[in-house]
């Protein structure tokens, strides 16, 4: 016998079987060594042939951490053929070193799964003590009576074989790999209870036959699906098992690449707006090469009536797009409006001043596309029935971006600056859009020009035009003007210069730079930052605004700009360090102390035309005199933490003083603080302060509940224009709580402006005036352990402090069981509706079960009275 022959016949061999479900584990086998390595055969008995070799008893069949063992095998060297029976058991084995807590290494020891011998003990630079063990544990296991492979066209064949490969068990009377690596599975069942193997498992999915395709390696424009195991799957005749017995069947299943479960979602439940409903989603792989997937929604509501629509996924080399639609003919658009009486929904409806039509869509279309390695198109088109028609379908969208824009632009990037042609207009007569009709930009990077002389500059030329909303009623009380479109060609140039200094340890960095700007019209009627704040104002959708309106005019001309600046930005840094800090309690691993005390002048010497007369598009527009200085003070403590420096602590304060008073404004200007503090991974908190030190506001708004006068409750001093602070901490195993405070009075807060430099800030705006209102929120979550380790309890809750009731309150429960997680939600949300401001209350009660290896297969549904 030619052993050499066999040794390689047998490395096919093993690798063949391993490629049957699990090729990733030998990938990296082969890119590590070149080869399976070394195998090792016996048997009780040999037996030769002609070209066949027979194997029998206990034959054993080993190359590293693969493991094959039968009653018998015949090895046909000339057909190339492999044929095994009697206890067929194929494993891969895996090992490898990790680091426990004295807790996580009583669990591990415990978990029959896995082989768990200790090394060492190790105490950490923390001083706390972990154990190094040697963990090993099967990645795949499968036995069957019968196998058969042949190495030529890559066959394989299984007969009555049970498997578990990762979280998933399964069992069948026969399956076949096919030479194009296509699998089929008959009387088939799957699981990820691994009781499957005592023959009592929790819950399975039986099916007839089921065809598993393994997807090809895709590279597109993200580097999609690179992982080649990833495979589609088609089942047929199935049935979903609950502990043996058959509860519900599906005539067919089909579960797409990159999906742990079938791809699909179904939820159902009651709720005030949309009565009884069910949402259900399928996702469609309906081309590999382009990948081209579909994402089908069908939705009912007793309510609103029957929601239906489509999201595409197209992803080529070079590019990426994506389309949506969604459509539904609403019987009752009014809900949004009020959930009261009907009395109320026809106040709402008659005095709203949007309508809201019956048929209600969305449709969208983006796409990316990489012209050149240094060119890219962009684009968007999003055409939506109404202003309401995303908070009432699709929330979370919603609060992302409430009025999602729609644009063309081309990207050129140059070795020193960056060109782009950008196309803004409106297609939803509902949003105030500023277009942009269209905009040619050039941006150039800060760069070096000459021995220490440093640019960095902006030009842009375009026509643009403010469009306000166009509202279907006018506001009810009186005769008042709304804000009228206007538009104008725009030329804009910034070109700023640094000379970066250092003496001894403090960086000096002078700037100075202009900016200018050219307008084929203005307004001879002039429009302060208040009649500014007003067109604002009166361009909200919430309510009724009354305040009055002043337009600009169209009689002011061309008109151009000249606006200077001059400043200079000088800093230091101190640290100290500590490297015998230790705490395992703070997560201390040594600590240094960095300081970076900064001032910040900047003077903007009044431009040669007023802001007054220039039309708004956005913040160029309204540059206007500013000379101020701003002291700041960073201090951050830094430690060691997982072989990495991590932030232990930072803190921003700064102070603004300005050399000039404006309109409502004194020199003062606002002191505020950043400040995030992670003591250690379990904890960490975040807060915002921004008092008004000059007290250029008065802090007198007092708010209303219903209609009673209410002062001015919770944080009333008149020192605070914004104050948040928020806390997340994991305080023991399954402990945790995580709360929240925002409040923000009624102010108008003059920012600090600069052409050259970033300033930091607590609420950034592009307008050097902005009006902020008042409002004070908390919330809170608590997660707890209940009964025992499986079982978990949280309670949470929004206060409103000025409306001065518990928006919404919940106490929920989740239990683990050993395949399946449970959890319900009982909760109660209270709100104000209908003209006469009346407190309602709802209560609702939510459910859901996922499983516990695949928490993407979750089924749940919310119910409300």
């Amino acid at each position: 016998m030619n052993r050499g022959r066999l040794s390689r016949f047998l490395c096919a061999a093993l690798f063949g079987m391993a490629a049957f479900l699990s090729a990733s584990p030998f990938d990296s086998i082969l890119n590590r060594n070149g080869a399976l390595g070394k195998v090792d055969s016996s048997a009780d008995a040999y037996e030769y042939i002609g070209d066949n070799v027979i194997a029998r008893g206990h034959v054993v069949i080993r190359s590293g951490n693969i493991l094959l063992t039968a009653d018998k095998a015949v090895f046909n060297l000339e057909l190339q053929d492999v044929e095994l029976s009697g206890h067929v058991a194929f494993s891969i084995r895996g090992t490898m070193l990790c680091n426990f807590t004295e807790k996580d290494y009583e669990k591990a020891v415990r978990d029959p799964y896995r082989i768990v011998k200790k090394i060492q003990t190790l105490t950490a630079v923390t001083g706390e003590t972990l154990i190094q063990a040697q963990v090993t544990k099967n990645t795949m296991f499968m036995n069957a009576e019968r196998a058969f492979m042949n190495i030529l066209s890559g066959t394989i064949q299984f007969k009555d074989f049970m498997l578990k490969q990762g979280i998933l068990y399964a069992e069948g009377a026969k399956a076949e790999r096919h030479f194009d690596g296509t699998i089929t599975v008959r009387n088939a069942r799957f699981s990820t209870c691994n009781y499957m193997f005592d023959k009592h498992d929790h819950y399975a999915l039986s099916a007839k036959k089921a065809v598993i395709k393994p997807a090809g390696s895709k590279r597109g424009l993200l580097n999609y699906n690179l992982d080649s195991g990833d495979a589609t799957v088609i089942t047929q005749n199935s049935f979903l098992e609950l502990w043996g017995v058959p509860v519900l069947w599906f005539p067919f299943l089909y579960k797409p690449p990159e999906e742990g479960g079938f791809g699909g979602r179904i939820a159902f439940g009651k709720n005030s707006t949309w009565g009884y409903y069910i949402r259900t989603a399928k996702n469609i792989r309906v081309f590999d090469e382009p990948y081209l997937n579909a994402n089908i929604l069908l939705d009912g509501y007793t309510e609103r009536g029957f929601g239906y629509g489509v999201n595409l996924d197209m992803l080529t080399g070079e590019s990426s797009t994506d389309l949506f639609f969604y459509g539904i003919s609403d019987r009752k658009p009014y809900n949004y409006w009020g959930e009261g009486s009907k009395k109320d929904n026809d106040w709402q409806k008659n005095n709203s001043r949007l309508k809201i039509p019956n048929y209600r869509y969305e449709f969208r279309l983006s796409n990316l596309t990489h012209i050149t390695p240094r060119m890219d198109f962009r684009g968007q088109v999003d055409l939506i029935s109404d202003y309401n028609f995303l908070n009432d379908y699709f929330g979370r969208r919603y609060k992302e971006n409430i009025e999602p824009p729609t644009y063309v632009a081309v990207e050129k990037q140059f070795d020193r600056f960056t060109a782009s042609l950008y196309t803004a207009f409106r297609v939803n007569s509902f949003y105030s859009t500023v277009e942009r009709l269209p905009e040619l930009k050039l941006s150039f990077q800060r760069q070096e020009l000459l021995h220490g002389l440093y640019y960095q500059g902006e030009t842009s030329l375009g026509y643009y035009q403010m469009k306000w909303r166009e509202w279907d009623r006018d506001r009810i009380y009186g005769n008042l003007v709304n804000p009228k479109n206007y538009s104008s060609f725009r030329f804009d140039s910034l070109h700023m210069f640094y000379y970066p200094l250092q003496f001894f340890n403090i960086n000096i960095i002078p700037r100075a730079g202009f900016r200018l700007t050219a307008y084929s019209r203005s307004s001879k009627r002039k429009i302060t930052s208040a009649d500014l704040s007003n067109i604002l104002a009166a361009d909200s959708v919430d309510g009724q605004p009354t305040v009055d309106v002043i337009n600009y005019d169209k009689k002011g001309g061309s008109r151009f700009r000249f606006a200077g600046e001059l400043g200079v930005e000088v800093n230091t840094k101190f640290y100290r360090s500590w490297q015998n800090v230790k705490s395992e309690f703070l997560g201390l691993d040594g600590l240094r102390h960095v300081i970076i005390p900064y001032v910040n002048y900047t003077f903007i010497p009044k431009p040669t035309v007023s802001a007054d007369h220039l039309y708004y598009f956005d913040e160029i527009d309204r540059i206007d005199e500013n000379h101020f200085i701003r002291l700041g003070l960073v201090n951050r403590l830094q430690t060691r933490r997982g072989g990495q420096i991590r932030e232990w602590f930072s803190m921003e304060n700064y102070w603004d003083y300005f050399f000039y008073k404006a309109e409502g404004f004194n020199h003062i200007g606002d002191f505020g603080t950043i400040l995030t503090f992670h003591p250690t991974d379990k904890l960490t908190l975040r807060s915002s302060v921004l008092l008004d030190l000059g007290q250029t506001n008065k802090h007198n708004v007092e708010v209303y509940r219903g209609r009673r006068r209410a002062g001015r409750p919770g944080l009333s001093s008149k020192l605070f224009n914004q104050f948040n602070i928020s806390m997340t901490w994991n305080f023991a195993p399954r402990w945790s709580i995580s709360a929240g405070y925002g409040y923000s009075d009624d102010y108008v807060q003059r920012n600090p402006y600069s052409m050259g430099s970033t300033l930091a800030a607590v609420t950034a705006s592009s307008l050097l005036f902005r009006h902020y209102t008042r409002g004070q929120e908390f919330s809170a979550l608590f997660n707890f352990p209940v009964i025992d380790e499986k079982t978990d309890g949280y309670i949470s809750m929004t206060y409103d402090v000025d409306a001065g009731y518990m928006t919404k309150a919940a106490l929920g429960v989740t239990r683990t069981f050993h395949c399946w997680r449970v959890g319900g939600e009982f909760g109660r949300n209270c709100k104000r509706k209908g003209a006469d401001y009346k407190k309602t209350y709802s209560n609702y009660f939510a459910f859901f079960v996922t499983l516990t290896a695949m928490p993407e297969i979750s089924f749940g549904r919310k119910l409300e009275p």
